[in-house]
């Protein structure tokens, strides 16, 4: 059954006790981090493809990523909230086509 996981947009929320685990010497530039990881991914919501170190880095698989494939990025277990599966309405052919694309999808039959 798949996963799904809220990405935290406040860097504020995260514990960073554990700032040497994570390979950082000090909390500020480990603030930072998470910061910057939660600017890009904040208030997004991923689907769990891939774990490791024993479960506290997440692979998350997006699927309100806009074109044919989805952002996927490695984030640490303590900036995600587990939640339930988005509510994503797919379009396999983008709603503004230009005239050069619909013609070659009407000529290779794709709707």
């Amino acid at each position: 059954m798949p996963r799904y996981y809220l990405v935290t947009k406040d860097p504020w929320e995260v514990d960073l006790r554990d700032h040497l685990e994570y390979g950082y010497e000090d909390r500020a530039s480990f603030r930072e981090a998470i910061r910057t990881l939660a600017k890009r991914w904040g208030d997004r919501v991923g689907e769990v493809v891939a774990e490791k170190h024993g479960g506290d880095f997440l692979r998350l698989r997006f699927p309100d990523t806009p074109g044919p494939r989805m952002d996927e990025a490695w984030l640490p277990r303590l900036m995600l909230r587990s939640t339930d599966p988005p509510i994503i309405i797919r379009h396999d052919t983008p709603p503004h086509r230009s005239p050069i694309e619909k013609e070659l999808d009407d000529a290779y039959g794709f709707d």
